[in-house]
């Protein structure tokens, strides 16, 4: 039986990428689900007319290292509220992120699952992968969520006008695609399809 596997293994790779990045799709809104219930235990809540939603996407991009640019007037400056929770103004909402759920837990959830799913995407192959194409089939999740973590960049931007003036606040979008849509389910992921052959 195992030979048998192992011979499918060559026509099997190409074949599970669209399975693995459904897989990574599918991890990218747990990643967004799990923040957005860590800043529940953490007790923070929607600032005003800001979405809590759109503030727990925010910090979702932070956990994978991606600044939000908060633009008022012209002006523009990056900000990470995992690392600055108190930052006051608009992001008021956030004063109380990191008070119960340690800081560490929303990076290392997200790179958790993201590992988990690239394992999942090469168990998903029935047949015996060797480490190069495990990792292979792992990465493959940066299909999925390449694609959410773009579209994301703009699903959480959120203006404000008056008297005026406007404001926004959405995630770097060139980080966001760079470094939460590629980089992060790239490592990872195959990192993920490497412990499967383990």
């Amino acid at each position: 039986m195992a030979t048998n596997r192992r011979s499918d293994s060559g026509s099997a790779v190409p074949s599970a990428l669209p399975v693995s990045a459904a897989i990574g799709a599918a991890a990218y809104v747990l990643n967004y689900v799990l923040v957005y219930l860590f800043m529940l235990v953490d007790g923070v809540e929607s600032g005003g007319d800001i979405p809590a939603w759109k503030v727990a996407g925010w910090v979702f991009y932070n956990a994978h290292n991606v600044d939000v640019t908060a633009t008022v007037g012209g002006e523009t400056a990056s900000v990470n509220y995992l690392e600055s929770a108190a930052a006051g103004g608009l992001t008021d909402a956030i004063s109380q992120l990191t008070s119960t759920v340690p800081k560490l837990v929303y990076y290392v959830v997200p790179a958790a699952v993201l590992v988990l799913a690239g394992l999942l995407a090469a168990r998903r192959v029935r047949a015996s992968l060797s480490g190069v194409e495990a990792a292979g089939v792992g990465a493959g999740i940066v299909g999925g969520y390449l694609v959410l973590s773009a579209i994301g960049a703009f699903v959480f931007e959120y203006t404000v006008s008056a008297f005026g003036a406007s404001a926004s606040l959405a995630p770097n979008l060139a980080s966001a695609i760079l470094v939460a849509g590629l980089v992060y389910p790239l490592l990872l992921g195959a990192i993920g399809g490497i412990v499967d052959t383990i």
